[in-house]
């Protein structure tokens, strides 16, 4: 039987071969690039894009491709330029969902039966481009008109198997998140039942109505002050109830009544800027049934906070949802490793094409490291003061190392060699320090 590790690398590696082999659909010119016999064909690239971390390229070249050896590979930094320019960001994408696809029978974790899937966004500075659709224009230099450029992450990621399951790229100028987790949940082909949990930047009736079309979800949001009328004049104590309306499109004088009443709301049938600045669409019928429960209760804190459920009493009571809502923070930590440990805040490109290329390729790196991981079962010490996690900057160093090597190392081994105490209930003020983008001459030496 083949190793876990190894079945893992392997399943990888030929979801990247049957990419290549559809090279005209995922090339800029369809019919002239990847058709020539190059040292570095279309598999090699995409392998090598997976497999970068935070080293310039003739770094990552030389790891890569038999560390320089004189028997090995030799690929300069500018043929590796050349060959990914001609490739577009698809390609990884397509690699990403087929990997999910082919190892998700390794996502076996579940919460009471549900995979949990938390929606958010994230943002990544890119190279300056003042031309480029994704500059921002900072206030406080609009006199010598010095920007940013940056690319707005939203991701779809699996809570209970930890793991990124897709990701739409939007310029941040144009981000528009509620679009985003239409797609994200619209593209979701995982038949288990399952949890959307999200922040209250994805409060939509909208949305809301598209994952009530499927049978199998359910969700939990976080709502926005000016929601709705009946969360926005909630009293300062618990409650938790349920309402139900009629959505239409229509103003007509046999509706001003009923909405007045609170029977029905209107929304507009195409986009609008609402009282917050944020789009509202509606994209479904007229007349449409709307359902759900609201829930209000009291952090430690001292603070209120309201959700908007799907979810039932019964089975979901108050306590249930505070902890469901609660294990939403894991996309943020993931984002945090995406970020730090598998090197998204270190591109290899300036061209935005490339950049994404390099977005979903560190999505599949996550994927690849956290399933490695997630398989390996961590043994009490035996004080049994705490219990224990693999540290997973370690373990991405050493899954990297192991898709750069091709080596048969049993690298759970290793990994186990480093492990760190969980200290429940450890929390502390959020410190949000935006990074710059990191420009090529100032990289790790």
């Amino acid at each position: 039987m083949e190793r876990f590790d190894i079945s893992i690398r392997n399943t990888l590696y030929r979801i990247i071969e049957d990419t290549a082999l559809h090279a005209d659909y995922y090339s800029l010119n369809p019919g002239h690039d990847f058709t020539r016999n190059r040292k570095l064909p279309l598999a090699s690239l995409i392998r090598s894009l997976i497999a970068m971390e935070g080293n310039s390229i003739n770094k990552e070249l030389y790891d890569i491709f038999n560390h320089g050896s004189d028997d090995g590979q030799f690929v300069t930094k500018s043929a590796f330029v050349q060959q990914r320019g001609k490739l577009k960001h698809e390609a990884l994408r397509n690699v990403l969902h087929g990997f999910n696809r082919h190892t998700e029978i390794n996502d076996t974790n579940r919460h009471d039966g549900y995979k949990l899937y938390a929606i958010d966004g994230t943002d990544v500075n890119i190279a300056y481009n003042e031309d480029s659709d994704t500059y921002f224009q900072e206030r406080s230099n609009s006199v010598t008109g010095k920007g940013f450029n940056q690319f707005h992450v939203n991701a779809l990621f699996d809570i209970t198997n930890s793991t990124f399951h897709d990701a739409v790229i939007q310029p941040s100028p144009k981000e528009n998140e509620i679009e985003a987790a239409r797609q994200l949940v619209r593209n979701l082909d995982d038949k288990a039942p399952r949890i959307f949990i999200m922040d209250r930047g994805y409060c939509s009736l909208d949305l809301i109505a598209t994952m009530q079309e499927n049978p199998q979800s359910d969700y939990i949001i976080r709502a926005r002050s000016n929601f709705i009328r009946e969360a926005r004049n909630l009293p300062e104590a618990e409650c938790d109830f349920d309402v139900s309306f009629i959505i239409t499109t229509r103003q007509t004088n046999e509706n001003k009544e009923t909405i007045r009443k609170g029977l029905m709301k209107w929304l507009p049938g195409e986009s609008t800027k609402g009282k917050d600045n944020k789009t509202v669409t509606w994209l479904h019928e007229d007349g449409y049934q709307m359902g759900f429960r609201i829930v209000k209760f009291q952090l430690d804190t001292g603070e209120w906070e309201t959700l908007i459920t799907s979810l039932n009493k019964k089975h979901f009571p108050t306590e249930k949802l505070k902890e469901l809502y609660h294990l939403r923070w894991g996309i943020e930590t993931s984002f945090r490793e995406l970020k730090y440990a598998i090197g998204l805040t270190n591109f290899h490109a300036r061209k935005e094409e490339s950049v994404k290329q390099e977005i979903y390729a560190r999505l599949i790196a996550y994927n690849f490291c956290s399933r490695i991981t997630n398989s390996i079962e961590v043994e009490p010490k035996e004080d049994g003061k705490w219990e224990y996690q693999v540290n997973f900057t370690m373990a991405v160093h050493i899954c990297i190392c192991f898709l750069k090597s091709n080596a048969d190392t049993d690298i759970r081994e290793q990994i186990r060699r480093y492990i760190e105490p969980i200290r429940p209930g450890r929390s502390d003020e959020r410190n949000i320090k935006p990074k710059s983008f990191i420009q090529f001459n100032y990289r790790v030496a």
